[in-house]
């Protein structure tokens, strides 16, 4: 990436760091400002460049619930398992439930979840979170 200003060349240092950790990253901001194409950024630059990489935005599953997407069950595979070893962008997590964010909470916490019938399992993911909440909203 060729950037000429010095608040972008702050901005690339930054993800730099960010991309060389495992840490969860929050990426906020007003829609169209390019939270998902930071986001793809920080894959490209990181150790796990050549795994996957899964966008999932909760306003877009259809016909299936939430936390069967992201958990999966006994049956079928979430984006947690499938991406193992990858990166997920989870978008406007906003809009995810307060339920649904605790269960991801306690996910970035403990590196465990549990499917919708309860069996626990593990995943190592890089989660990137966006959000179009600006600063002092509730």
């Amino acid at each position: 990436m060729i950037v000429r200003s010095n608040v972008m060349k702050n901005t690339i240092q930054l993800l730099r760091k960010v991309a060389a950790n495992d840490m969860p990253v929050f990426i906020g901001g007003e829609t169209g400002v390019g939270k998902k194409f930071l986001a793809g950024y920080i894959h490209h630059i990181s150790k796990r460049s050549q795994n996957m990489i899964f966008a999932w935005n909760p306003e877009e599953v259809k016909g299936i619930g939430l936390e069967e997407d992201l958990f999966g069950t006994e049956e079928q595979s979430g984006v947690l398992e499938v991406c193992d070893g990858g990166v997920v962008i989870i978008e406007n997590i906003e809009k995810m439930s307060f339920s649904l964010q605790n269960k991801l909470k306690w996910f970035i916490e403990n590196g465990e979840y549990q499917t919708v019938q309860g069996k626990k399992r593990k995943a190592d993911v890089k989660l990137l979170l966006t959000s179009v909440f600006l600063t002092g909203t509730v």
